[in-house]
C-alpha cells in the first residue's frame, strides 16, 4: 500500500498459517508498543474487542490485500 489507510478499513495481511482468518480492521495508526513503531493497530475482524491480547501490530509492507476502504473526511 503506498498510501496511510483510514481507521474502519478491513484488510488481509500475510501470515504463515494458511487456516487462519487474516482479515482485520484497522482500529488506530502510527502506534508505539513495546518501544516499536508499527503503522496500524488492528482487531480481528468480524470479531473485533474481545480482550486486551487481540491487539494486533503490523506494517505496512504486511498489508495482502484490502477489502474495504474506510471512512475518509473531504
Amino acid at each position: 500500500m503506498k498510501d496511510i489507510l483510514p481507521i474502519g478499513s478491513i484488510i488481509e495481511i500475510n501470515t504463515i498459517d494458511k487456516k487462519d482468518n487474516n482479515k482485520y480492521f484497522i482500529v488506530g495508526r502510527n502506534i508505539k508498543h513495546n518501544d516499536k513503531l508499527y503503522d496500524y493497530v488492528c482487531l480481528k475482524y468480524p470479531f473485533g474487542y474481545v480482550q486486551n491480547m487481540d491487539f494486533t501490530y503490523i506494517n505496512d509492507q504486511e498489508v495482502k490485500y484490502l477489502h474495504h476502504l474506510g471512512d475518509i473526511n473531504y
